[in-house]
């Protein structure tokens, strides 16, 4: 895949996560593997591509992540690498978007450099 090809996402599921996502403090929003990155002060913390939502996490979030379903180890469909803290999450409709915003959630303070869920 080229960095020039554009990755198929589903208008209104970018909608939603924008929706969500661009009102939080510092976030900006470019391309990112074909996909649209999610930027904190310059720190991706989310990529959406077609049918996924990839966020980086920390090793004990990571791990619970990996229990659920449609979880597996993030891979960008143009082999990059330096993702292996990312996991991605199929995401395939605008309303299942705030199930997924808690992780989503958690990789913006681990890319803000603090502790998910802490203060």
């Amino acid at each position: 895949m080229s960095m020039e090809e554009e990755i198929l996402i589903d208008p209104d599921v970018k909608a939603a996560f924008d929706e969500h996502l661009l009102g939080w403090d510092r976030v900006s929003t470019g391309l990112e593997h074909g996909g649209v990155g999610y930027n904190v002060s310059g720190a991706t913390f989310a990529i959406l591509l077609e049918g996924v939502i990839a966020v980086g996490l920390p090793g004990d979030l990571r791990s619970k992540a990996f229990g659920l379903a449609g979880v597996s180890p993030f891979q960008p469909p143009d082999g990059g690498d330096g993702y292996a803290e990312w996991v991605q999450m199929v995401i395939l409709l605008p309303d299942g978007v705030p199930d997924v915003v808690p992780w989503i959630q958690a990789a913006y303070e681990y890319a803000s450099g603090n502790t998910p869920g802490g203060t």
